[in-house]
């Protein structure tokens, strides 16, 4: 929230992408909420959409929808 504050970025204009239970408290700052599909279960509860490709293929997943691929 510190670092969206100081760079003038309102937290309801980001991309949250978590895959651990310590990404449990991330997900609490608004945003639209990503987990990667081997991520913990509590996370993919509060997960806006759950990728279909673990680790870093989700990664991959959400970089390539968001730039059109």
């Amino acid at each position: 929230k510190i670092a969206l504050n100081h760079l003038y970025i309102t937290p309801e204009k980001t991309i949250l992408v978590g895959d651990a239970e310590n990404d449990v408290d991330l997900f609490n700052i608004p945003g639209y909420k990503i987990a990667v599909a081997n991520a913990n279960s509590r996370l993919k509860m509060l997960a806006d959409y759950v990728t279909d490709n673990p680790g870093s293929m989700g990664i991959k997943e959400i970089v390539e929808k968001l730039i059109g691929k």
